[in-house]
């Protein structure tokens, strides 16, 4: 008895600290948690440092030297000499290096097309699994109005059929019908168990809550929520991104073959040198 009691107060406890979210906040925190932004926005970083430093190469080299010696004869030391140099190159027209800078620029325009449609599937991952709660939820009073309704007809058969009102058929399909309607029941409660699961992957968060909301009576807040993601998604769904990637790979395909092309032709440097 009392380890019933202990399990019925961790279910409760359970339940009371369980985070009601809305689909806004579900985005909101799936778009923290997600692995896979993280490490494409890790990668658009590397990218700009590339960018950077192939964006140096065309910056002005200084390079400055010196040295200090003494001069003698034999034992006779006859003082000391030093001297010190400084150059400057710089390069003036170079194409090799001018498309070593464009392909990095491609790379990160890529990279960039891959974060926006990563946060567009999250953002369809994130809706779908809310929706589908959402009508597992609404479906769940509808079959037990169901399993209500045929028990009783059930019931009411059994007795028929002991008054000889009713044959035994249809007391077998009266059962039947509600021993379909207790699986469909179990259906939408894993249904419910399998993408609540999977929603609190994506947020990153153990314990969360669907709030109960009647689809047939939507209101605005939900509406205000799926706006919201759409609003800041919007860009994504008007333009086939996809397609956006896709041609600026070619071009960056192409930018590799100019870049492998130009290595060999000639390059003009401006090269300046002072030593005392």
């Amino acid at each position: 008895m009392k380890s019933r009691k202990f399990i019925l107060f961790l279910l409760f406890s359970t339940l009371s600290t369980a985070q009601v979210i809305s689909i806004s906040e579900a985005y909101a925190l799936a778009l923290k948690n997600s692995k896979e932004l993280k490490a494409s926005r890790y990668q658009i970083e590397a990218n700009r440092e590339q960018l950077n430093q192939a964006e140096a190469m065309l910056y002005p080299q200084i390079y400055f030297s010196t040295s200090y010696g003494k001069k003698g004869y034999g034992d006779r030391d006859s003082g000391s000499i030093s001297t010190y140099s400084i150059s400057v190159s710089e390069t003036i027209f170079d194409v090799y290096k001018m498309s070593k800078i464009d392909i990095e620029k491609s790379k990160i325009e890529i990279d960039r097309y891959k974060f926006e449609m990563e946060k567009q599937n999250l953002a369809n991952r994130v809706l779908t699994l809310y929706m589908n709660i959402l009508k597992s939820k609404n479906k769940l009073e509808v079959y037990r109005a169901y399993i209500d309704a045929k028990e009783k007809r059930v019931q009411l058969l059994d007795k028929k059929l002991s008054m000889r009102l009713s044959t035994k058929s249809e007391l077998l399909q009266g059962e039947v019908d509600y021993h379909f309607s207790l699986m469909d029941l179990k259906r939408e409660k894993k249904s419910i168990r399998v993408n609540r699961l999977k929603l609190r992957h994506l947020v990153g968060l153990d314990n969360i809550e669907i709030p109960n909301i009647d689809l047939e009576l939507i209101d605005e807040s939900l509406i205000s929520d799926m706006r919201t993601i759409i609003d800041g998604n919007r860009d994504n769904f008007e333009k086939n991104i996809r397609i956006m990637e896709s041609e600026a790979e070619v071009e960056l395909s192409k930018q590799y073959i100019n870049s492998a092309r130009s290595e060999h032709l000639p390059s003009v440097n401006l090269n300046a040198q002072y030593s005392k």
